[in-house]
């Protein structure tokens, strides 16, 4: 039996989720049963009605997540909306966040999808190809849980993933594959982005934080605006893109910082603050650093003024 539906654990988890907050328990129930779907090629991508079909379903999947937790947009946010919705109307963003837990892949998305639905064209993300290359159920439940859901994430929400190596899982995969998934990422970020609508979210510290704090950034997020400068310079994308600071401030209580609990990490039906900076155009982006990684850490330290002193970690002296 897998741990989490052990009796030790049925409190936390299980109790959790069916009393205090249906909707998680239906959105998964929902979720595997369109992933088993689409790969035992139930729907068949030939079938003339399978994109009605997958824009209801998204739509319920939508709805559903949207339940899941309680946002609240901070002043910020709501005086920066109206600027965002002018980045889409013209260009492409890439709205980068701290990611504390579990709720932080869901929220950003929702939020995206509940305010600029109507100029949303395409919606990509990396994601970590340790867990996308999921093992047997028996050898790693959780891995296989992880996998599954990314797997899941284009069919159900229309969300392309670009598994990437993360730094967690280097002992996992040689340079070569490394590279390999880096150079997709890259360029298939760079398809979306090279039209206005295109949006690709991406959290710089790519694991979840231990404690609750901001993140040491990887070079992605640098090596992503560098190639897209490069790209506009040479006259092979002539579509503005902005990168969008999204703080993600739990309530009081809510995965305390120096306190993680694993038991809790779903944290259903709590609220939360999401705290959005001014659209940076790319060409003040690249201008941050020589590379990658201090680009990274520049556009850190503009997402660490956004949080609360205590949760900067990594960025708390500027």
């Amino acid at each position: 039996m897998p741990p989490f539906l052990s009796s030790k654990n049925t409190p936390s988890l299980i109790f959790t989720i069916v009393n205090k907050e249906r909707y998680l328990l239906g959105f998964f129930v929902f979720e595997f049963i369109i992933l088993g779907m689409k790969e035992t090629g139930r729907f068949s991508l030939r079938d003339v009605h399978y994109k009605n079909r997958r824009r209801l379903s998204r739509r319920a999947a939508w709805l559903i997540t949207g339940h899941l937790y309680n946002i609240e947009l901070t002043p910020t946010t709501n005086k920066n909306k109206e600027l965002l919705r002018e980045c889409l109307k013209r260009g492409s963003i890439v709205p980068y966040m701290n990611h504390f837990g579990f709720p932080d892949q869901f929220i950003v998305p929702v939020f995206l999808t509940n305010e600029f639905s109507d100029f949303i064209k395409r919606l990509g993300a990396p994601m970590s190809l340790k867990h996308y290359q999921f093992r047997k159920w028996r050898e790693d439940w959780k891995n296989t849980v992880h996998g599954l859901v990314m797997r899941s994430a284009h069919p159900l929400f229309g969300i392309e993933g670009f598994p990437v190596v993360q730094h967690y899982g280097k002992d996992m995969f040689g340079k070569e594959e490394e590279q390999v998934a880096l150079n997709k990422f890259l360029h298939g970020s760079l398809e979306i982005l090279s039209q206005p609508g295109g949006v690709v979210p991406i959290p710089p510290g790519g694991r979840f934080s231990p404690d609750g704090r901001l993140q040491r950034a990887q070079k992605g997020i640098g090596a992503l605006a560098k190639l897209c400068m490069r790209e506009k310079k040479l006259g092979r994308i002539l579509t503005p893109i902005w990168f969008v600071p999204l703080a993600i401030i739990p309530s009081e209580g809510v995965f305390p910082v120096d306190k993680p609990s694993p038991g809790r990490s779903f944290y259903v039906g709590e609220m939360f603050s999401l705290n959005m900076g001014e659209p940076i155009p790319l060409e003040d982006v690249v201008r941050i650093g020589r590379n990658g990684q201090e680009i990274a850490d520049g556009l850190m330290k503009i997402l660490a003024d956004l949080l609360p002193q205590e949760r900067r970690g990594a960025y708390a002296l500027g």
